[in-house]
């Protein structure tokens, strides 16, 4: 076969698949650019879009994996919202982190070979896998990719610790204001309105995931819906005055108009 026939075939075979290719695949998928595959180039990412796993939809509570089970690899919320959970050695369940659209998760498993907490649905979403095996082929693919993961938990461990340093010290409407502040800026990275708040996760869940008892939280938010900060209508909040809540995180005084 001479090169120009060759070419013809590739070309044909690309425009084939771009036509036939499914809708959820890494060259239509929304999330892309949050992804790993974001960092990729074209050529790349077809390859990569072979390896991924997307999995079917899962029910609200309805696990992703438990804690224990063997690694298989990265996860990447593609829609709706999971979280992640842990029981200590006296059976206590502690609600470890929520995770929205375009968002991973799994992660601590590529050094244990196991995965530490348990991740269940918190609404019916769906995610997609990305096998270990990725970062091992010996390419151009696998190089970039190996340094987006680097970036990717650099950017989760500040974000994490900066979080639980800041939460361990402050007052229970300086942590509700936190969470809703950093929940405020996640969501608007996955492309919700800047103008509403989505409540993905119950009070019992925020309070556990806080420290704080379920009537705390639902004290505070009637509180700041007293003092106008937020609106809330079940498990929306409708209106909120980003600027007070941040106020508030600061532990300004005169944040909540005092």
């Amino acid at each position: 076969m001479d090169q120009t026939t060759e070419e013809t075939l590739n070309w044909k075979n690309k425009n084939l698949y771009q036509y036939r290719r499914p809708v959820d695949d890494c060259m239509n998928c929304s999330r892309r650019t949050e992804c790993l595959a974001g960092s990729l180039g074209s050529s790349q990412l077809l390859m990569f879009n072979n390896e991924v796993g997307r999995l079917r939809p899962y029910s609200t509570g309805q696990n992703v994996y438990t804690a224990g089970e063997n690694f298989r690899g990265m996860y990447v919320v593609k829609s709706g919202f999971f979280k992640s959970n842990s029981v200590n050695s006296s059976g206590e369940l502690q609600i470890t982190g929520f995770h929205l659209p375009g968002e991973t998760f799994g992660i601590e498993g590529f050094a244990s070979g196991h995965y530490n907490y348990s991740v269940e649905a918190v609404e019916t979403g769906t995610v997609c896998r990305i096998p270990f095996s990725v970062f091992e082929q010996n390419n151009s693919s696998s190089i970039v990719l190996v340094r987006a993961l680097a970036g990717l938990m650099s950017n989760a461990i500040s974000h994490d610790n900066e979080l639980i340093f800041s939460l361990a010290k402050m007052s229970a409407a300086r942590r509700l204001a936190v969470f809703l502040v950093d929940l405020s800026s996640r969501m608007q990275r996955a492309g919700f309105s800047e103008k509403d708040l989505t409540l993905c996760m119950r009070r019992t869940d925020i309070g556990n995931y806080l420290g704080l008892a379920e009537e705390t939280v639902s004290r505070i938010f009637t509180r700041f819906q007293k003092q106008g900060i937020l609106t809330v209508n079940r498990r929306y909040i409708e209106k909120y005055n980003l600027e007070k809540l941040k106020g508030i995180a600061r532990d300004d005084i005169n944040a909540e108009g005092k």
